[in-house]
């Protein structure tokens, strides 16, 4: 288990993503504020075309969320039972634990070496 990279697995989970916030944080307020000036009319084509953008992410959202099903599905049937999933959950989990120690020990040598942290890159 080589963790959960999800622009490798789901494609579209960072299109979801951003189409998600930009409907909560841009397109709601936004459509208040149409309410607020405009008439009957406006109003209604305002809401079907926060329903027609809703529709649009959701099948975004749908899209990725089966193509996570479906790797998911392919990386479970690999494991016969469960002790096998905790095993190599386990494994996984410290070799990124080894791999992080690794990482900070060359930051902590590159810092004592040249005694500049701006040199320092991640």
């Amino acid at each position: 288990m080589a963790g959960l990279r999800a622009n490798s697995y789901a494609a579209n989970a960072t299109n979801c993503f951003r189409r998600s916030s930009n409907f909560y944080h841009r397109e709601i307020p936004l459509l208040n504020i149409r309410y607020e000036y405009g008439d009957t009319r406006d109003n209604i084509l305002n809401t079907t075309l926060l329903v027609r953008n809703a529709s649009n992410h959701m099948m975004v959202c749908m899209d990725a969320l089966e193509n996570f099903l479906v790797v998911a599905g392919n990386k479970g049937s690999r494991f016969i039972t469960f002790t096998n999933w905790i095993t190599s959950f386990f494994q996984n989990l410290l070799a990124n634990i080894i791999n992080l120690n690794n990482v900070y020990n060359i930051i902590k040598n590159d810092i004592e070496v040249s005694n500049n942290i701006t040199d320092v890159y991640f």
